[in-house]
């Protein structure tokens, strides 16, 4: 039994060892040709809130630049329902999602 655990831990050590390499290789890859970059820009925008079009004019403003929203306009909305312009608006020149 105790040969099995040593056998085990031996296959395990070497898996380790051989799989490290290739994964720091791998994120060296992918941060150089930017997807390590695109990938974390996904989950900021997953956090903050999906874009959305609005389908009328809101009776509030943008919490950033205290504009108006107007229909059909890109906008973001947090879980805690403050709602910015989306990025590269004409109105807000405020990044939040960038």
């Amino acid at each position: 039994m105790a040969s099995d655990d040593l056998s085990l831990g031996r296959v395990f050590a070497v898996l380790l060892g051989v799989s490290s390499p290739v994964i720091i290789v791998a994120g060296y890859r992918a941060y150089h040709t930017g997807r390590l970059a695109r990938g974390w820009r996904r989950l900021r925008v997953w956090a903050l809130g999906g874009v959305t079009n609005l389908e009328e004019a809101l009776g509030y403003s943008c919490a950033m630049c205290s504009e108006s929203f107007d229909a059909r306009e890109e906008v973001r909305t947090l879980s805690c329902d403050h709602v910015f312009h989306r990025c590269n608006s004409d109105k807000c020149k405020h990044v939040i999602d960038d």
